[in-house]
């Protein structure tokens, strides 16, 4: 309001997610009226060009979107808010890339504004950075309104799950429910069917199956080209690979050795939403997924249902965990916290913090509380159990620790410089030549300051009919990052003709 009205200025205003982008644009129409410009990817180019010249001609001075809205046409720019700054989406993974977090200091520095970086879980990098003084850290205590964090309870799943089977009948039938969900979670999710209350469970993987797997010989269906295993989905029956998107049908039986029995192994938001269904039969149920939200305002169309209490149960992915506000959502649960922690990548743990952090932020956000359970089967994980407190500051002390030595960010910065092609020798040969010629290019220059680790293949070595290797670069001066990365780039020799590409991504967010 100070910048709009008393300084004659304009704003921007980023969101990490399509999904955040409607209540974000209520609360600030609300405040301000026509002023507000939308701009995102699920918007068609005709709305997007007529928000976009909105905005250009000066008839809009605030512009909500995702991160593409940085960039939005806005002269005399006086503020620029980041809204959870620490997600992950905030990275463009393909080229031009870029952070928005990043790019939106750079862009306020150029026009003289103020960068406001939100979030209740900050990431380690602009915890750091206020550490260092390069950011003033404001901190809020207490939540709106006077609202209370709500109590996480944890139920360790390895115990629960053995005490459920324990205590069926002798001739019970076996209900895999028990498996899935603790005794007190269904017992809260049917206290707030019984009080007209809202509940919203979390597990951060779609599909109905994470594999299909063959009982006799243990054959696992994958990817042809991706070194990746096919999601079973339900609806519609397929299997599917979350990262080229290749749909195969279920076979009837295994092609390696004929057997007609394959079991679904792994949980996705498909089948727990099948098992409260049956669980619950009475009860309205919402999901949220990449599934369900492919079309246009699907995000929108889910949210005004939960806002005007025609869901029961909202369950979904990480898109459901950050920002949303509903006062009637009194439970959350998370089916499993264990998804993202064994990950080969540094920020795993604090990626999984973030999220169950966020995720227990959902509850209690009206006048009657909430309460927040957290499913698991690594409760002595640092990440689940500051989770519990609420304690970031424990979190961040102990995450840190772990990131000095050997060093990652944001004590130094990297560059995964990423090698693929079609034939797997000749990928690992041009990341091994590759990695050759940046050592030499090191000891030629002198340069002290920057360590390479590598080359490998990449966790997940074969993506699109593509083999990667990868090698990273550490610096804890970042000019000098920037000037070998930008080196790196242009100049580093791979053979054009054997179809090999060579990619740097400075300061990425993901190593996988």
């Amino acid at each position: 309001r100070e910048v709009l009205r008393t300084q004659g200025r304009t704003a921007i205003v980023l969101v990490p997610e399509i999904a955040l982008t409607s209540q974000t644009v209520d609360r600030f129409r609300g405040a301000f009226g026509n002023d507000v410009a939308v701009l995102h990817s699920g918007l068609s180019d005709g709305e997007r060009f007529d928000a976009w010249q909105a905005l250009r001609r000066g008839e809009r001075r605030i512009a909500v979107g995702a991160r593409s809205a940085l960039f939005a046409p806005l002269e005399r720019v006086g503020v620029v808010i980041v809204d959870e700054e620490h997600e992950s989406s905030y990275k463009q993974s393909e080229t031009p890339r870029y952070h928005a977090r990043e790019a939106a200091i750079v862009r306020a520095r150029a026009e003289g504004a103020l960068v406001v970086l939100g979030s209740a879980t900050p990431s380690l990098e602009s915890w750091e950075r206020a550490d260092r003084g390069q950011a003033v850290r404001l901190t809020l205590p207490d939540r709106a309104a006077g609202a209370q964090l709500p109590p996480v309870q944890l139920v360790d799943m390895r115990s629960a799950v053995k005490e459920a089977l324990a205590s069926r009948a002798p001739q019970a039938p076996y209900d895999p429910l028990l498996r899935v969900f603790s005794p007190v979670l269904l017992a809260a999710i049917e206290s707030r069917l019984t009080r007209g209350e809202q509940s919203l469970l979390l597990l951060n993987r779609r599909g109905f199956a994470a594999f299909v797997q063959c009982h006799g010989c243990g054959d696992v269906q994958v990817c042809p080209h991706c070194s990746i295993s096919l999601t079973y989905h339900r609806v519609p029956e397929s299997l599917v690979c979350h990262y080229c998107q290749h749909h195969a049908d279920v076979p009837s039986s295994c092609a390696r050795c004929g057997h007609a029995t394959l079991q679904r192994r792994g949980l996705g938001t498909q089948q727990v939403e099948k098992l409260v269904a049956e669980r619950f039969p009475e009860a309205r149920i919402a999901r949220m997924d990449v599934d369900t939200t492919s079309g246009k305002w699907a995000h929108t169309q889910i949210l005004d249902r939960v806002g005007r209490q025609e869901v029961d149960i909202l369950l979904g992915t990480q898109m459901i965990a950050k920002g949303l506000d509903f006062p009637n959502v009194t439970l959350v649960g998370v089916v499993d916290a264990d998804t993202g922690l064994n990950l080969p990548d540094f920020r795993a743990s604090e990626r999984t913090f973030q999220l169950l952090s966020q995720v227990a932020g959902r509850a209690g956000r009206g006048p009657k509380g909430g309460e927040v359970i957290v499913q698991t089967r690594m409760p002595q994980a640092h990440a689940v159990t500051h989770a519990l407190t609420h304690d970031f500051v424990g979190f961040v002390h102990e995450e840190l620790g772990a990131r000095r030595h050997p060093a990652y960010p944001p004590f130094v910065h990297l560059a995964n410089v990423m090698v693929s092609g079609v034939h797997q020798g000749a990928t690992a040969a041009a990341a091994t030549a590759a990695a050759e010629w940046v050592t030499q290019l090191m000891r030629r220059q002198g340069l002290r300051d920057l360590v390479l680790v590598g080359p490998a293949p990449c966790p997940i070595d074969r993506i699109k009919d593509r083999w990667r290797w990868h090698f990273l670069l550490k610096s804890s001066q970042p000019r000098l990052m920037t000037r070998v990365a930008r080196y790196v780039a242009e100049r580093c020799p791979v053979p054009a003709d054997s179809g090999l590409r060579l990619v740097v991504d400075r300061d990425p967010v993901s190593l996988l």
